[in-house]
């Protein structure tokens, strides 16, 4: 018998990637964007809340990625350690 993915799985790369990489670039830059414009028209205190906003986007997005990679190190941390418990050795040293 083979195994079946469920129907709503979705393969690696798809359009949950694309929408990922559209909130985290496309998003600040729209605010960015938008804010320039209203800064040229005359409008400078909208434009500074809308260029703060995308500031403050980007440093979100910067925050959840160091999250995400923070939380990968620590599992290959603990892998490493169970390897060490059971064999002694350090993962990737040689003597």
């Amino acid at each position: 018998m083979s195994k079946q993915r469920p129907r709503d799985a979705r393969p690696a790369g798809d359009g949950a990637a694309y929408g990922l990489l559209l909130l985290r670039i496309g998003l600040p830059v729209s605010l960015a964007a938008a804010g320039i414009v209203l800064l040229l028209v005359g409008q400078a205190a909208i434009a500074i809340v809308l260029l703060g906003t995308a500031i403050i986007a980007v440093l979100v997005g910067f925050f959840a990625r160091m999250t995400n990679e923070s939380d990968l190190d620590r599992e290959r941390e603990e892998q490493a350690r169970s390897t060490f418990m059971r064999t002694g050795r350090w993962p990737g040293r040689r003597r």
